[in-house]
């Protein structure tokens, strides 16, 4: 499956919010070394910062995954998808998208 997350002010303040805070793995409360986002399947598929947040986090939806997406099939997940400092430099400079394909075995991140 190809996922598209398009550049917008969200996209780019859940990566600076990552960037900022302790970010933390899915399920757990180990602190990731690495700089990343969550990538989250529930209603839809988004993602969002992986540090801690009161209230409701910023989300970017895949596009054509948006929370009303009734034909993503399989369980929900939340993965963490690490960028390098050159993605983020891409995000950031060049108002590049995020593309994630995921298969059954793996999880490529490109921007």
């Amino acid at each position: 499956m190809k996922l598209e997350f398009k550049y917008d002010s969200k996209l780019k303040e859940i990566i600076n919010t990552s960037l900022k805070g302790k970010r933390f793995y899915p399920y757990t409360e180990e602190e990731a070394k690495e700089k990343g986002i969550w990538l989250v399947k529930d209603a839809g598929v988004y993602v969002m910062p992986s540090v801690k947040i009161e209230g409701k986090p910023p989300v970017v939806y895949a596009e054509g995954f948006g929370p009303d997406c009734e034909y993503i099939g399989g369980d929900d997940f939340v993965e963490f998808v690490e960028l390098s400092p050159e993605q983020v430099f891409k995000v950031f400079s060049k108002r590049a998208s995020i593309h994630v394909l995921l298969t059954d075995t793996q999880i490529k991140v490109g921007v």
